[in-house]
This record gives structure tokens, C-alpha cells and sequence, in this order.
């Protein structure tokens, strides 16, 4: 029986995971920044969070 893909090193796949957790963070934070400005104008916050046709 050949190594499990959880086994394996492949460092492609770390960098993409890192990449795109990255892109989550800021994508997170921008969202935040967005809120509290949305927020600052007068609008309440919602209730929950959804980009186009994805729900966060």
C-alpha cells in the first residue's frame, strides 16, 4: 500500500493553503473595516454575512 496523500509532503499545497488563508484573513478584515464604516454612516450591522451567492 503506496503513502496516504495526508502523508505526503507537497509543498504546492501548503503554499496554497497558506496563500489562501492569507486572502481569508484580509478578505476578513476588509469586511470589518467595511462594517464599522457602513455602521459609522448610520446603517446597523447585519445580521449575517454573505458575498455574492457565498455565505461566510
Amino acid at each position: 500500500m503506496g503513502p496516504r496523500t495526508a502523508d505526503t509532503n507537497v509543498p504546492e499545497i501548503g503554499d496554497e493553503l497558506a496563500a489562501g488563508r492569507a486572502m481569508n484573513d484580509l478578505a476578513q478584515q476588509l469586511l470589518n473595516t467595511a462594517e464599522r464604516d457602513i455602521e459609522g454612516e448610520g446603517a446597523s450591522r447585519p445580521r449575517t454575512r454573505q458575498a455574492t451567492g457565498w455565505p461566510l
